[in-house]
This record gives structure tokens, sequence and C-alpha cells, in this order.
């Protein structure tokens, strides 16, 4: 089974496409707990945010180390470089941590 606001990779040999059936998850209601080192993670709100706005908490903290998107674009926060913008609905990112976690996503009617 798939688990909640985790991300997933797929492998294939040419292009397909895959369709997921579900319910839509509710961000404010759907922790993800990252744990220390490297982390997949979902995007569950609809509209797009910014990568820093996302992870304010987590900076403020000191938990962040980096966070990559499958293009390979990176948001550095120890340079204050964002080469991701947006976070992006249906898309998963590569987190990682120098401490675990508990992510909570705003609610789709709030803004970051």
């Amino acid at each position: 089974d798939m688990i909640a606001g985790q991300g997933y990779q797929i492998k294939l040999n040419s292009d397909q496409q895959l369709t997921i059936y579900g319910e839509r998850l509710l961000p404010e209601l759907t922790p993800i707990n990252l744990t220390l080192g490297w982390n997949l993670i979902a995007y569950l709100r609809q509209s797009p945010a910014d990568v820093a706005a996302v992870f304010q908490e987590m900076l403020s903290n000191g938990s962040l180390v980096i966070v990559k998107d499958s293009e390979g674009n990176a948001y550095l926060p120890e340079w204050a470089f964002n080469g991701i913008g947006d976070m992006y609905s249906g898309k998963a990112y590569q987190i990682k941590t120098n401490d675990a976690f508990t992510l909570i996503y705003l609610s789709n009617n709030q803004d970051y």
C-alpha cells in the first residue's frame, strides 16, 4: 500500500500514463514524519507554494539541509539559493534533514 504523504519513484522502459485512484488527502490533516537523513515526500496541497515558505519552520529550528525536485533543482538554505521556486501538487521532493521532524502543510484555503 502507498503511504500517505510519501513520494514514490517509478522506472519505465517507455512513456506510459499512470493513474492512481483514491481520495485526495487534506494536507493539514496528513502529518509527514521526516527521519534524520534523506526522505522522499509528496506535496499535498492543490496550489503551488514557495519551497522556502513551506519549510520555514524547519529552517527556524535548523532541521533542513536541502530540498531537491525530480529535475535535480535544489533549494540550499545554507547558501540562500532557491533553484526550485514553487512546489507543485502531484510532485515528490527529496528532503535531507539533520533531525527528525513532522511536516504539516497548511490547508488548501490558506496561503504561505
